[in-house]
């Protein structure tokens, strides 16, 4: 089943921006023969500064460290995030009624996708699924399609 989940999203993108600062920062490091540190200017509040100014700290370490508190951040949301019961129609209806603070990080009704993934054992099983037509029939916007390779789906 596939979910859209804002708050995972959010994570997720702000994590490809600090593997992408860390690799800028790792090939600048490479281009000056490993003589020079790159730094990042940082906020009072510990927030990296977009041009010129703040508290210089070494790149390489600041976005090492920003990409481990996101990786556990992200693998926290997920095992939290996606209990089985929050996964019930029932209880996302219920839930969505309620204005109750707990449920904010939770699922709503709108929050299913309607996209599923199913694995076979065995490439015949696949191909016996695939030439299912009284699927097509009963319903008609089924649509069979290889997935992506489990690197480009968020598990």
């Amino acid at each position: 089943m596939g979910l859209i989940y804002d708050p995972l999203l959010t994570l997720t993108d702000e994590r490809k921006k600090v593997i992408t600062s860390l690799e800028n920062a790792i090939a600048t490091y490479e281009s000056t023969d490993r003589t020079e540190p790159p730094m990042v200017g940082l906020k009072p509040d510990g927030k990296p500064v977009l041009l010129y100014g703040g508290e210089k700290v070494e790149a390489i370490p600041y976005w090492e460290k920003e990409l481990a508190r996101l990786n556990k951040e992200i693998n926290e949301m997920r095992a939290s995030a996606f209990a089985l019961d929050d996964l019930n129609p029932v209880v996302l209806s219920e839930k969505s009624e309620k204005k109750d603070s707990t449920n904010e990080k939770k699922f709503t009704p709108d929050s299913v996708t309607g996209t599923g993934y199913v694995t076979f054992q065995s490439t015949r099983a696949h191909a016996a699924s695939y030439q299912l037509t009284s699927l097509h029939d009963m319903y008609p916007d089924l649509k069979i399609i290889p997935a992506d390779g489990p690197h480009n789906i968020i598990w």
